[in-house]
């Protein structure tokens, strides 16, 4: 598997058999289909400290190839989320609801933002996970990972 992950100076694409941790900082996967969002919230929690890495989901794996391009989707595993001490899916998009579902299943804490009340619903079908309703402040993305991170036992 390839995949793009973020450092304060560089990014790169690089093969992932394990997601190596770098100086035991946390690592938070980001995972949003618009790539604006996505490497916003990466720079905001790099910036505070955290080891990130990227991932478009399922729409954006899939775009121009075989529809449930996520392993996850396919009910493979996936480096980055078995790496991961939080994963942040920024999005409330039909899409990724498969992929907060099998997210919730790693020991991996689960940030899920987007408009509240789908978030909270979603959420609670799932059985875990942190809400973070929008508008989304680097603030309160910075706090709702370092929240999940005191409360979760896998950190």
């Amino acid at each position: 598997m390839r995949a793009l992950l973020k450092y304060p100076k560089a990014t790169r694409l690089i093969d992932l058999e394990t997601w190596p941790r770098k100086a035991g900082r946390p690592r938070v996967l980001v995972e949003d289909p618009d790539g604006a969002v996505l490497w916003a919230s990466a720079r905001i929690l790099e910036e505070a400290g955290y080891e990130v890495a990227c991932c478009q989901g399922p729409t954006g794996v899939g775009r121009g190839l075989a529809r449930n391009c996520c392993p996850l989707l396919v009910g493979g595993a996936c480096p980055l989320v078995e790496g991961a001490d939080v994963v942040v899916s920024s999005t409330s998009l039909p899409e990724s609801a498969g992929i907060q579902e099998a997210v919730a299943r790693h020991d991996a804490a689960l940030v899920v933002g987007g408009p509240g009340r789908v978030v909270e619903e979603r959420l609670e079908r799932i059985g875990t996970g942190s809400a973070l309703a929008s508008p989304i402040s680097p603030a309160r993305l910075v706090g709702a990972v370092a929240a999940v991170l005191q409360s979760s036992p896998a950190t």
